[in-house]
């Protein structure tokens, strides 16, 4: 293998190895989607083929990135690309972290009133 073509797929298995990083992270902060299998279904390509990117079988093609982003346009194309920027747009990821954030705490208002329930309950047992 010459020279370039060692170029062209170094580039090519950085932009795969990063389309599968956005969509770990796309299902990390997304409810709707728990697995590869669940996310390729809304991007429109096989599960194979996220398969197959991530076992370095194949590599993404522009087809498959754009039909990414044409159902996630927070997704920045330029970092799967060319590793520049951040993995998506604007503010979503902070929204989003946030929104976690509340998720998790009002999951703990939940438990602590349930504990400060239970331990009313046995106070009026005593």
């Amino acid at each position: 293998m010459d020279k370039s073509n060692q170029k062209e797929n170094n580039f090519k298995k950085g932009a795969s190895k990063r389309f599968i990083e956005v969509l770990d992270k796309l299902i990390s902060i997304h409810n709707d989607y728990n697995t590869h299998a669940q996310i390729s279904d809304t991007i429109g390509i096989s599960k194979q083929m996220v398969s197959n990117i991530k076992n370095n079988q194949k590599f993404v093609s522009l087809q498959t990135l754009y039909k990414l982003k044409e159902k996630f346009n927070i997704v920045n194309l330029n970092y799967i690309i060319s590793n520049e920027g951040d993995i998506f747009l604007g503010e979503y990821t902070k929204l989003k972290q946030k929104d976690k954030e509340i998720e998790m705490l009002q999951d703990e208002v939940n438990r602590l009133k349930i504990e400060i329930y239970d331990i009313r309950k046995a106070s009026e047992n005593s």
